[in-house]
Parts: C-alpha cells; sequence; structure tokens
C-alpha cells in the first residue's frame, strides 16, 4: 500500500526514524559541550589563569570535530544519490561513526590519562573530566546500541536495495524502488 503514496509525501521508515532519534541524541550530547567549551576557553577566562587553558583549547576543538562528524551522520544522506555516492555512502557512514565514537574518543582517552595531573591541578579540571567521562560512555553507547541496532538495520537496507536492484535490472520489478519500506515484504515476512 505504501507504493501508492508519492515518495516524496511517504513518511520515513522505522529504521530511519529509530536511527535519527538515537542520533538526535547523541547530536544533543555533542552540541552543549561544544558550546561550554568555547565559552570557558575562547571568550571568558585570560589565556594565563593557568596551564589548563590550552588544554580546554584543545578540548574545545576534538569537541567541535565530534559536533560536524554528528552533524554530517544526521543531515548527509546515505539511502539517496547518485550512483556513485550510493556505492561509497556505507562505507562513509561507518568510517565517520567509528572516528566518531571509537577514534576520537580513543585517543583522548589517551590524552586524558597522559595529562591527568595537569588537568587535576587545573580550573578546567572538573569540566575537562567530566568531558572524559562523557566520551568514555558513548564508547560504550557505540558498542551496545550503534554497532548492534543501527549497523544491523543499515546492512538489512544495503542487502534489501541490492537485491532490489538486481532484480530491477532482471526486468522482474517496476519503476517503485523503495527498499527501505518494503525489504520485508517482499521477503515474504512481516513483523506480526
Amino acid at each position: 500500500m505504501i507504493e501508492l503514496v508519492d515518495k516524496k509525501k511517504q513518511l520515513p521508515s522505522v529504521d530511519t526514524t529509530e536511527a535519527n532519534s538515537v542520533i538526535m541524541s547523541q547530536y544533543l550530547a555533542f552540541g552543549s559541550p561544544v558550546w561550554v567549551a568555547f565559552q570557558i576557553s575562547f571568550s571568558c577566562y585570560p589565556e594565563d589563569l593557568d596551564a589548563g587553558h590550552s588544554m580546554m583549547r584543545l578540548v574545545a576543538v576534538a569537541a567541535m570535530v565530534r559536533f560536524v562528524l554528528a552533524n554530517m551522520l544526521l543531515w548527509i544522506s546515505w539511502k539517496r544519490g547518485p550512483p556513485f555516492w550510493m556505492k561509497v555512502a556505507p562505507t562513509v557512514m561507518y568510517l565517520l561513526t567509528l572516528t566518531n565514537f571509537i577514534l576520537i574518543p580513543a585517543a583522548g582517552s589517551v590524552w586524558f590519562a597522559l595529562q591527568w595531573t595537569a588537568i587535576r591541578s587545573s580550573i578546567y579540571g572538573i569540566y575537562i573530566g567530566c568531558v572524559a567521562l562523557i566520551w568514555l560512555l558513548q564508547v560504550g553507547f557505540y558498542f551496545t546500541i550503534i554497532k548492534p541496532y543501527i549497523y544491523f538495520n543499515a546492512m538489512a537496507y544495503i542487502a534489501a536495495r541490492k537485491q532490489e536492484l538486481e532484480r530491477k535490472e532482471r526486468g522482474e520489478l517496476g519503476e517503485n524502488l523503495n527498499a527501505t519500506s518494503d525489504f520485508l515484504a517482499n521477503r515474504g515476512e512481516s513483523f506480526g
């Protein structure tokens, strides 16, 4: 029945809505630290207040990079686009997610551990310690929510899209290529 509705008027599929819900909560988790870090390090305190000021600026820049990556994950479509983009989009999404939830937090954790004595003696130490804790929790979030749930749905979508394209090439399908909304129906499965 969903194929009767114009594609531009269709509601997002369940996997898209769930993925956006989870990522949007992370978007807020990335946005707030960026604002606070920039307020603390670039506009409020004099630079020579203590040695932690330069560390706080590094945390602010890293938080901004993570915020930009979260925006890219949210607003760049990996399900639609030209054929070239459709080939590389899943890899780009995977690399952005891996960088944002594993690589930067892991490097940050090593940096936090190496700088721990300086962080403890700085007036910025409490905030930097909170950022370190949040980043460690986001690594756990990756392994408990993103990897098992969002990547499972993404792989199901990619496999269904590949099947739909193969069927279209063989002439078994009409012009409707909405693999997101009906990949379960095409396999004869249902939710109930």
